[in-house]
């Protein structure tokens, strides 16, 4: 009992290194220098593998000796387990307020992958240090059934141990309980790269996989001569794969070569911005390879807390959207120059819908809603009002908000009214010439915050878990099913020698943009998918009734509520960090529009452009828990362009079902081997390896 209990110890110290480590190299926009500590992250938990594989595990034999390894070797898993769990509990400290039974639920979740990355590890490198000694040990029976396919080849262990990290940070990312693509371990080094990151290339997934390497060949070098010679030809060919797609990145980077540069106007009287078209992606506006175009965008930064915006009252809505109103007329008016847009933050219109056939409904039934007082307030003004607004300025509007499909009036027994649908969506609207253009409905929606997964096939049952875990929230969302690409026909500037065309905008909604294969499906002009309903995109070519487009994306848009943080600043830095991930991949810029903060200009190479936020007199306010206007200004391709690489492997998810495989494999062929062969031998063999 004392030895699983020091086992158990070794298992906290270890995974409570590996958590601090993990908090350090996460830093907010102030401290950047601790982003090197993600290259240490993986070594505490390598290391605490490779010891327990080297230990003896148990005195029995055969199958029975197998079976007590893996409940030896469980005891440093859950001590792993146990010792990230505070790191976990750090970074989502926000969660708390939001749902306080779900809080716990998603940090033990997400402290259980450090337990099983241990317990798969040591479970793997055990079975190749054991073949490894019963090779050279005659009669053992390790050398039965050689021939075999299963038996002929095992990974090594700085394989498998940089392809297990990145199979779990996958299957977390991707698929377990919807995806949760936070926090993964090459997020923290978009500084380090530059026009060089070899995400462009393979995607941010094999950044994650170069990071976790060097600990790897390591961890493998601790096992005997064998593994060190597979850990130097697995470590050289990963190096090497790095270094060719950052050549790669960094010469299509070149004037010449494709891509646009962003520049800062939102600085002190702009004057950051004047000559920031000089570096390499501004020198490439002249290219005739692939000219560029710029435009200017304005956004809407609103500063609604989270707490009420989910008891929005009427009367407090019509006074914040006629702030919002205001603020985008200053931005349509900016000294600097016109606007080609203006952005708003998802949801942040305040009225039952925004979509034009479902205004049509309420104006028709005459809808209203009670103000606190009592006042009745109709519901189709606000949308009419925002419709105006935006006709005067003659400025196009992307504004988040709900909206309908199939909005009907239900009369009640009583004479009460109330409102059924076909499906109700997050969207974002299109606003011009005073009608609706244009419109995209959020394909994949939030795992817990705005569907359950699994269970949001059936309503009550949804319900009921979201009534238990996260009292006052609805989710009464639908999965979306237009096309994922808006166009804007752009008009022709004094300033331009030709016509700027038709400006097309994907606008992955708030949590969409983590997903690597969902933005690059979205900026790419193909389906998504989620697990909505059928396609009603428009048809190839052409732009339908909701604005769809077929072409490539030139601008990311990311409208967000980032209330959902609460006064965790942290939490927000990092999803602006994962929201630049897609503008390296797809070599696409972004803007941003997110409520309380923050909002930002993001260059091609996923370099923060401007997070300057300025107040109704033009004074700054921002980045955070600040309502005003953010106007930046962005060169994208002029004709669209073609995918990145990243874009055609679909945020490089090819590397991350590599990775999968190849750790699937390497699990059943350790575990088979130590089944049928290892017992046999003696237990003080495994120390005579080297």
């Amino acid at each position: 009992m004392a030895g699983l209990w020091q086992r158990c110890a070794a298992g906290v110290l270890a995974g409570a290194a590996a958590g601090l480590l993990y908090v350090l190299s996460f830093p907010d926009h102030t401290n950047q220098w601790w982003s090197w500590g993600a290259l240490l992250v993986p070594a505490p938990l390598m290391a605490l593998a490779v010891w327990v594989a080297r230990g003896q595990g148990g005195s029995k034999s055969g199958r029975r000796r197998w079976l007590a390894r893996l409940l030896w070797d469980a005891g440093p898993a859950l001590g792993a387990t146990l010792g990230v769990l505070p790191a976990w509990l750090y970074l989502h400290w926000f969660v708390r307020l939001i749902t306080p039974a779900g809080y716990p639920a998603l940090v033990v979740y997400l402290s259980a992958y450090a337990g099983v990355y241990v317990w798969a590890l040591a479970l793997v490198a055990r079975a190749r240090r054991d073949a490894a000694v019963a090779s050279a040990v005659p009669g053992t029976g390790a050398d039965a059934g050689a021939g075999t396919p299963l038996r002929r080849w095992r990974p090594p262990v700085a394989l498998m141990a940089a392809g297990m990290w990145l199979a779990l940070e996958y299957a977390r990312g991707e698929w377990v309980l919807g995806g949760y693509p936070m926090y993964l371990l090459g997020h923290p080094t978009i500084e380090w790269w530059g026009p060089a990151n070899p995400g462009y290339v393979l995607g941010g997934w094999f950044v994650s996989l170069v990071v976790v390497t060097p600990a790897a060949c390591l961890a493998a070098w601790a096992l005997g001569r064998r593994e060190r010679a597979a850990a130097l030809v697995f470590g050289g060919a990963v190096m090497a794969a790095c270094a060719g797609s950052a050549a790669w990145a960094w010469l299509d980077a070149q004037p010449g070569a494709g891509g646009a540069n962003a520049r800062e106007v939102a600085g002190a009287g702009g004057a950051g911005g004047a000559g920031g078209g000089a570096g390499a992606g501004g020198a490439g506006k002249n290219s005739q390879r692939d000219p560029t175009r710029r435009v200017r965008v304005g956004v809407v930064q609103t500063s609604l807390p989270q707490r009420q915006k989910l008891a929005w009252d009427i009367g407090q809505a019509q006074s914040d959207l006629d702030r919002w109103l205001r603020l985008s007329e200053q931005a349509a008016r900016d000294e600097r120059g016109p606007v080609d847009l203006i952005v708003w933050p998802e949801t942040m219109f305040p009225g039952a819908s925004l979509d034009e056939a479902s205004v049509r409904t309420l104006a028709q039934e005459r809808v209203v809603w009670r103000r606190v007082d009592g006042a009745p307030v109709a519901l189709a003004p606000m949308a009419v009002a925002l419709w105006e607004v935006q006709r005067q300025l003659g400025v196009p509007m992307l504004v988040g908000s709900v909206a309908h499909d199939g909005l009907r009036v239900l009369r009640g027994a009583g004479g009460g009214l109330s409102l059924g649908w076909e499906a109700r969506t997050n969207s974002v609207i299109l606003l011009r010439g005073g009608r609706q253009a244009g419109r995209y409905d959020k394909r994949r929606l939030m795992p817990f915050g705005e569907y359950v997964p699994v269970a949001w096939r059936f309503r009550a049952v949804q319900d009921a878990l979201a009534g238990f875990g996260a009292a006052g929230m609805r989710m009464d969302l639908d999965f979306g099913a237009r096309q994922g690409v808006i166009g804007l026909e752009l008009e022709t500037g004094p300033e331009q020698e030709r016509p700027r065309g038709v400006l097309r905008v994907a606008a992955p909604v708030c949590f969409e943009v983590t997903y690597p294969s969902t933005t690059a499906r979205l900026a790419g002009g193909q389906e998504g998918n989620g697990p909505g309903r059928a396609s009603e995109g428009a048809g190839a070519g052409a732009a339908g009734p909701s604005g769809g487009h077929r072409g490539v994306a030139d601008l990311i848009v990311n409208p967000s509520n980032d209330g959902w943080f609460m006064d965790w600043d942290l939490g927000k830095w990092q999803f602006l960090l994962v929201a630049r991930w897609r503008c390296v991949e797809l070599r696409r810029p972004m803007v941003r529009a997110a409520n309380t903060g923050v909002s930002a200009g993001i260059d091609r190479f996923g370099g923060v452009v401007s997070t300057a936020v300025r107040g109704p007199g033009g004074e700054l306010v921002g980045p955070i828990d600040a309502e005003g206007v953010l106007i930046v200004e962005l060169d994208v391709p002029a004709e669209g362009g073609g995918l990145s690489p990243a874009a055609r492997l679909w945020g490089g998810s090819p590397v991350g079902w590599a990775a999968v495989v190849v750790s699937c494999y390497g699990l059943i062929v350790s575990g088979g081997g130590v089944v049928r062969g290892v017992g046999a031998r003696k237990p003080g063999a495994v120390g005579t390896g080297r």
